[in-house]
């Protein structure tokens, strides 16, 4: 696959990194006992995090991630309730069911989610793009001439396109919405964010009462209604964040190794206060956006060392 292709670069930078700090700290570390923890959990921790990046980008896990994808797609379409806008997710219509119904001041609105692991190629439109674009034109006229969204004044049902992934989008309007035959694009939060806008900037095309009328058949409808709606998902990193993310676990586990190994003929005390230091430290580090993720493989070891250092100072008082 192409996306396995592309990361091929990160994957051998990662393992080389990982080979080389594993044999680095060990080398730097006093006593065996501690050099066979780092070369075993560094070794066990590298191994599983390429074998997990794997997973993701060759696009093995996608029905898994289509569901996350559905999340996602929520999460965008969640703000529009603060202008009126009402929801429905897996909306049940003749044999397949709509991904998100939207239903507002500015009419309704049939929305498909598509993830992809090998990104989407927007110019021009793939297949799998086109067969995308059918399907999502096919609900929203089905919704369109259903009876009950009829009587209402007959509005026009407009379909959108969430594409997300965990790769490259090539579209010839990097960040913005783009319009291809009839239905609205979307591949990031950034052209989420720039289509929520132009709704909110629109006129009402929809009465208080013809809201509420379409809306009244569609809770009646609706088989699941607001599933997704609990649950908040962050926007999907891509391939590449993942991967560095990952190799900064691996040097933050290492350095809290290292440091750990460093002071671990220190007084039990001593070794004790260091460690719920290091514990410290990674909880801060939490807070920071761009380290929450590496500061796990600094708080995992600093958890284990705390463990250890606790049973020393049993053991010296006693």
């Amino acid at each position: 696959m192409k996306v396995l292709k592309d990361a091929w670069l990160y994957f051998t930078v990662m393992s080389a990194a990982g080979a080389a700090l594993i044999a680095g700290t060990a080398l730097t570390t006093r006593g065996p006992f501690m050099r066979g923890l780092i070369v075993g959990a560094g070794s066990a921790l590298l191994l599983g995090g390429l074998a997990d990046m794997l997973i993701m980008v060759s696009g093995t896990a996608a029905t898994g991630m289509g569901a996350i994808a559905e999340q996602w797609t929520v999460s965008e379409l969640r703000p529009l309730k603060k202008q009126g806008w009402r929801m429905v997710n897996h909306f049940l219509l003749r044999r397949h069911d709509i991904d998100h119904v939207l239903v507002g001041p500015d009419g309704v609105m049939a929305v498909e989610t598509k993830w992809s692991g090998d990104g989407w190629e927007l110019s021009p439109p793939s297949s799998r793009v086109l067969d995308a674009i059918r399907r999502i034109k096919q609900n929203a006229h089905d919704l369109e001439m259903w009876h009950f969204v009829r009587r209402h004044g007959t509005p026009t049902v407009r379909p959108v396109l969430f594409l997300w992934t965990a790769s490259d989008v090539s579209t010839p309007e990097p960040g913005s919405p783009i319009m291809v035959d009839g239905v609205a694009i979307l591949t990031g939060v950034k052209s989420a964010a720039k289509w929520r806008a132009s709704l909110t900037s629109g006129t009402a095309t929809l009465t208080d009462e013809q809201v509420d009328g379409i809306w009244s058949a569609f809770e009646n409808q609706a088989q699941t209604r607001d599933d997704l709606e609990a649950v908040e998902r962050d926007a999907p990193m891509s391939y590449s964040g993942m991967l560095w993310n990952l190799l900064g676990v691996v040097i933050a586990m290492f350095a809290s190794l290292w440091v750990t190994s460093l002071t671990a003929r220190a007084h039990a005390w001593a070794f004790l206060a260091l460690q719920l230091a290091l514990v410290a430290a990674g909880l801060a580090a939490r807070r920071v956006s761009t380290l929450r993720i590496p500061s796990l493989g600094w708080i995992v070891p600093a958890v284990s060392g705390v463990a250890l250092a606790t049973w020393s100072v049993i053991e010296h008082m006693s």
